[in-house]
């Protein structure tokens, strides 16, 4: 049976984390011509109408791979996540569009970078410097387009593919951005572990998700009127969050309806 790509949602299959582990022992990034031409050709330059301010090469129904099932992925080697504009993404992206200060003269991680928008926003609004982590090395390619496409500059960003999970690993910054990682249990377990970590570290860690089953959560009674949430502990505030266009040919997920912003305490 034939999975349509548009139908698909996030993860990260066993040979990507393979990769991801073996790239992160040399934790550089070297550009890659036929990777670059891969994306240019097989993705469209988008606005998203929660961010006008960015374009990003996402797979739309005009592109190639929006018909591909488990059989092209396969033959191609490639999960093509990373040309997917996730709803949480989304929210956090306009998020960061909205609040500048969040991110101005700051050294930023966005952690499973992706499509990278997060690492576009935070460039765009002047970060001193942002570290865009993914274990996909196609994924780092593109978040590498989507700065370029944009005309921001690259001096300003590190790409790496340390898989900063298994390691428990956070490195030396002021914010750090997840977006669409609570996917399924084991993942929303490692972050978990991962998010408090950073914590602990006094990194400010900002977390988008539409409400996946993974993402759990319970109500925090406080008399203040701010929505919060606990994580296994952590003290989740909700500070942003927007209503989905379903109508936006790019958008996957289409269950649904908003993606939320949460700050943890």
């Amino acid at each position: 049976m034939r999975i349509r790509l548009g139908s698909l949602v996030p993860h990260y299959p066993l040979r990507l984390i393979r990769r991801g582990l073996e790239s992160s022992k040399r934790n550089h990034y070297t550009r890659c011509p036929i990777q670059e031409a891969f994306i240019r050709s097989h993705t469209s330059p988008t606005r998203s109408r929660l961010t006008p301010q960015i374009r990003l090469h996402l797979i739309t129904p005009q592109s190639p791979m929006w018909t591909w099932g488990e059989h092209e992925m396969e033959a191609h080697g490639i999960s093509p996540f990373w040309a997917i504009y996730w709803p949480g993404g989304q929210a956090l992206t306009q998020y960061i569009l909205q609040t500048p200060s969040l991110v101005r003269h700051k050294r930023i991680l966005d952690l499973g970078a992706g499509c990278g928008s997060a690492t576009v926003a935070s460039l765009l609004h002047t970060a001193d410097h942002v570290i865009a982590n993914d274990i996909d090395p196609y994924a780092l390619t593109a978040v590498l387009l989507n700065t370029e496409l944009n005309k921001l500059p690259a001096n300003r960003l590190t790409l790496s593919s340390t898989d900063l999970l298994s390691a428990s690993d956070v490195p030396d910054v002021d914010v750090a951005f997840v977006g669409d990682m609570f996917y399924d249990g084991d993942m929303a377990r490692r972050m978990t572990v991962w998010v408090e970590t950073a914590r602990k570290r006094g990194v400010e860690v900002l977390i988008g998700d539409p409400g996946r089953w993974a993402f759990e959560t319970r109500d925090v009674q406080d008399s203040d009127g701010k929505e919060r949430r606990d994580m296994n502990g952590l003290v989740l505030e909700k500070v942003h969050e927007v209503r989905l266009d379903k109508k936006e040919e790019h958008l996957q997920e289409r269950e649904f309806e908003r993606g939320i912003v949460w700050r943890v305490v």
